[in-house]
């Protein structure tokens, strides 16, 4: 897969397969006012969380460590 930065937590993704996805991670608060990351995908799968959002995940992960610990998909 190539990941390819869009803007600021927006990357595009090209699968193996040739198509490209946008994966997007959202920062948001809940209502503790606690932060969390939830990520989203474009493609069609089911699992949660797909392979493309693994692997933006795994190449650039969210800077808030305390937060990551929280971190919803």
């Amino acid at each position: 897969m190539k990941i390819t930065q869009i803007k600021n937590n927006q990357w595009s993704v090209l699968s193996d397969s040739g198509k490209t996805y946008k994966v997007i991670l959202q920062s948001l608060l809940d209502k503790t006012g606690s932060l969390f990351f939830k990520w989203t995908c474009t493609c069609p799968s089911r699992n949660h969380p797909c392979k493309h959002v693994i692997a933006v995940d795994n190449e650039y992960p969210p800077y808030d460590e305390e937060a990551a610990e929280r971190v919803e998909f």
